[in-house]
């Protein structure tokens, strides 16, 4: 390698190491993003069994207003939940993603589609994902609504 491809190279690699990536960043943005089309994908398709898939086996989801729901067949239910009352799709939008190792945070905004192509629900989330298997998977999923909430029914 040529003395000024070297620094450059060096140089390079100092400016990413400073801007917070490490090497490896790019790949595991691009396989997080895949797998994100693929939740969709698998919600747009009402498949519960292919997005509690996208969990690990100990993955947990941690919805507003409901108790956790902790392994695929519990995630799986509450998405079949989800679907029995009208959710058709829904769309992601990732913000910022943080990888370390076999693990990487992800921070984002999502809304919820319904009959119609209504929204149902928008707001913001944050993922733990975990490497295994040879996949990135999701651990831990929490969310919560960015919506208003309905008025009180002061009528009763």
């Amino acid at each position: 390698m040529h003395g000024l491809t070297r620094s450059i190279l060096i140089a390079a690699l100092a400016l990413g190491a400073a801007c917070g990536l490490v090497p490896g960043d790019a790949a595991v943005r691009e396989a997080i993003s895949a797998r994100n089309q693929e939740f969709m994908t698998a919600v747009t398709a009402m498949d519960a069994s292919a997005v509690a898939g996208l969990y690990t086996e100990d993955g947990q989801l941690l919805p507003p207003a409901a108790e956790p729901q902790s392994g695929r067949i519990a995630i799986k239910e509450y998405f079949l939940a989800m679907f029995g009352q009208g959710v058709s799709g829904v769309t992601l939008e990732t913000l910022d993603l943080v990888p370390a190792d076999s693990i990487a945070v992800e921070t984002g905004t999502y809304a919820v589609a319904g009959p119609g192509g209504a929204t149902l629900d928008r707001g913001k989330y944050v993922v733990v994902w975990k490497h295994e298997d040879g996949a990135w998977r999701l651990y831990r999923d929490i969310w919560n609504t960015s919506m208003p909430a309905a008025p009180a029914d002061t009528t009763r």
